[in-house]
Parts: C-alpha cells; sequence; structure tokens
C-alpha cells in the first residue's frame, strides 16, 4: 500500500539542510528499496518518529542512521534499525521560510 505524509520537523539533527519548522513530504511503498545516502523517517523503538540519513545498509535489511548536525543522537547511540521501522523516504523538503500563508478572499 502506498502511503504519504506531511510532516513538520521538529528539533536540529538535521541542520542546517532540513531546520526546525521545516517540513517534508515522505512516502512508503511496498517495493521501496532504501539506499544509503537517503533521508528517511524512521519510528525508532527508543526515540520514537526520527528523521536520518541512512549511513549504512547491512545484507539483512538493518539500517545504521546518522543525523547532518555535530549534536543529533549519535549513530552509536541508534543501533542498528530494520527497514520495517522504517516510515517513509523524504521525497520533498519544504523550508519554513518559503511557506506563505494566505487567507481565502
Amino acid at each position: 500500500m502506498f502511503r504519504l505524509f506531511i510532516l513538520k520537523i521538529r528539533g536540529h539533527s538535521m541542520s542546517p539542510k532540513i531546520c526546525n519548522g521545516d517540513y517534508v513530504i515522505s512516502c512508503k511503498w511496498p517495493s521501496m528499496k532504501v539506499t544509503r545516502g537517503m533521508i528517511v523517517i524512521v519510528d525508532h523503538p527508543r526515540f520514537g518518529k526520527i528523521i536520518k540519513r541512512v549511513k549504512q545498509r547491512n545484507n539483512v535489511g538493518a539500517l545504521l542512521l546518522t543525523g547532518e548536525n555535530s549534536q543529533s543522537t549519535s549513530t552509536e547511540q541508534l543501533g542498528w534499525v530494520h527497514k520495517k521501522e522504517v516510515y517513509g523516504r523524504v521525497i520533498l523538503h519544504l523550508k519554513r521560510k518559503q511557506i506563505t500563508h494566505s487567507s481565502p478572499s
């Protein structure tokens, strides 16, 4: 089943690339391949929903994740995460400064 989500980012683990208050559009589909370098939303067993970059993938589908910011939770703290924990792949990033609100006429 194809899933599409709009998520507002809270936190600084991916800054300066993706900042607190930015939005991402994430999707997941049955045949989706998760590869090194992808930015993904993961439902981590210890940290809940997090956004990270895939650093490494092993041959059984487990992933090592990393943040962009040096203050991010470390790869060692995150540990290996199974690909079934991937909530979706980020396909679009909207900076909060790019988003404008308009009121109906």
